[in-house]
């Protein structure tokens, strides 16, 4: 299974993840939250910088308990489906 080891709020609703494969990626999370009941809060970078991984690196969070899955993460990174814990073309 694919975990996260560093998650890193960056400007402009970016983060930087880091896998426990060694993959550090980018994520607009901006484009995930667009739209959603969600969206309203991630416009304040204050709210924003407060995202935090899961002690087990099974996920993302803030503090409206809005949360996004490795899987999910890697797949909207990559465009790649994840399955049993490995990236397959799509």
């Amino acid at each position: 299974m694919i975990k996260i080891t560093k998650a890193e709020p960056l400007p402009k609703m970016h983060v930087r993840l880091t896998f426990d494969d060694g993959v550090v990626k980018i994520i607009d999370v901006g484009a995930l939250v667009k739209g959603s009941v969600f969206e309203p809060s991630f416009r304040d970078p204050r709210f924003f910088k407060a995202v935090k991984r899961y002690r087990d690196g099974r996920g993302i969070y803030w503090p409206n308990e809005f949360d996004l899955c490795p899987d999910s993460l890697r797949y909207h990174m990559e465009g790649k489906i994840v399955k049993q814990g490995h990236l397959q073309p799509s």
